[in-house]
């Protein structure tokens, strides 16, 4: 039964994958739109030969710019409330089955609201980055435009280039926020009912040292590392009292079952040496942190 059930919680996180998908997918046609619109108007003249010209275009993208970044944030709004509903109902009924009863908190919005979404951002930060980036980019493509006079044709055939890297940045921004609210609102719902929590990880040759370390790790959900840490991480929290002792694989565990090389390319040539000196890998991380090899070389010496 506790097996079974847990097995029900990590699927529930390819669940919420599939769900962030969507959002990317969404999101994707928006910034596809104002792409778009931005090229149309780079090609308005042929060259941009005035001053005026430069002007009249600069303001119409900048215009576009400011629009589209009011609509991407009301769109996050919708969809970090319907996310935090929406996991708040399935954690309540899922730990109800499981004979375990959860209060909400009437302020859970608003708690996960200011909670961080990777590397210290807020969710409202989601996409900042990207759109002040593409605006930058647009400015310096106009300026060129306008100083060395070559055709709009060929600045925005240049400007385009860049779709795919811009549209991969929002990609891992929005999956991220996606994940991170999944995460917080569980976190936070964990804390309000004094739950024990157990770090879980996805152990393969993706996985960072920092949540590879934790992994396995019971903490009091009060005190527990949240994730996710990084772009990318898809480490979760799962109420402890959902696994038994047999079922936990600890960092050290998987990687006595990788090969050498295997080892080799995950660790890299550095700790790995130290690894076969006989360091444990779980020194190779402290509270979260990730060692340089000065700071392991030290140690080993001390």
């Amino acid at each position: 039964m506790k097996k079974n059930r847990l097995a029900e919680f990590i699927k529930h996180a390819v669940d919420e994958e599939a769900y962030g998908n969507s959002l990317v997918f969404e999101c994707k046609g928006k910034f596809k739109e104002l792409y778009e619109r931005i090229l149309d108007e780079i090609k308005r003249y042929p060259y941009i030969s005035s001053k005026e010209k430069y002007n009249i275009i600069k303001e119409k993208i900048d215009e576009y710019i400011v629009d589209f970044n009011s609509e991407f944030v009301d769109w996050l709004d919708d969809s970090f409330e319907a996310i935090v509903d929406t996991e708040a109902a399935w954690l309540v009924s899922f730990m109800a089955i499981s004979g375990v009863s959860y209060t909400v908190a009437k302020n859970l919005v608003s708690k996960v609201k200011f909670m961080p979404v990777a590397e210290n951002n807020s969710y409202l930060g989601t996409g900042e980055a990207v759109i002040e980036k593409l605006s930058q980019n647009v400015n310096t493509a106009l300026k060129n435009a306008y100083l060395t006079k070559e055709s709009t044709e060929i600045i925005a055939d240049r400007f385009e280039s860049r779709y795919e890297k811009y549209e991969n940045n929002l990609d891992t921004e929005v999956s991220t926020f996606n994940t991170a609210v999944f995460r917080n609102t569980d976190t936070e719902i964990f804390k309000s009912n004094n739950e024990t929590v157990r770090y879980s990880a996805v152990l393969d040759s993706r996985t960072c040292l920092s949540c590879a370390e934790y992994h396995g790790q019971i903490f009091s959900a009060v005190d527990a590392p949240i994730p996710p840490f990084h772009f990318g991480c898809r480490c979760q929290l799962i109420p402890a009292s959902l696994f038994s002792d047999s079922e936990v694989n600890t960092f050290s565990d998987w990687i006595e079952t990788l090969t050498e090389d295997e080892k080799l390319d995950y660790l890299g040539k550095g700790r790995y040496q130290l690894y076969k000196s006989g360091v444990p890998v779980t020194k190779f991380v402290d509270n979260g942190r990730i060692l340089t090899l000065d700071e392991l070389n030290d140690n080993s010496i001390n």
